[in-house]
């Protein structure tokens, strides 16, 4: 597909565009499903991987990864504690 907006042309692909919209979507009405480890796994992570951790753990539990730990369980003590007072 060509097209034109005022002085600017674009050359669009449409398998592209369709494959495109279809992850988009798949991104946004997908849910996953996980399952506990019968034994959990151990993790070693440096202090600056560790704080990512913390600061997209919703990211990470929405694509099905949990953590636990001293740090985690004080974070959604904090949370839990938020939520509550407001």
């Amino acid at each position: 597909i060509i097209a034109k907006l005022n002085e600017d042309l674009f050359i669009i692909d449409q398998h592209a565009t369709d494959e495109k919209f279809n992850f988009e979507r798949l991104q946004r009405t997908t849910v996953i499903h996980s399952q506990a480890l019968f034994q959990p796994l151990p993790v070693r992570v440096s202090p600056a991987q560790f704080l990512t951790i913390l600061d997209h753990l919703s990211v990470f539990r929405a694509n099905g990864f949990d953590f636990c730990g001293p740090a985690i369980d004080e974070l959604e003590k904090g949370e839990e504690a938020g939520e509550s007072g407001s």
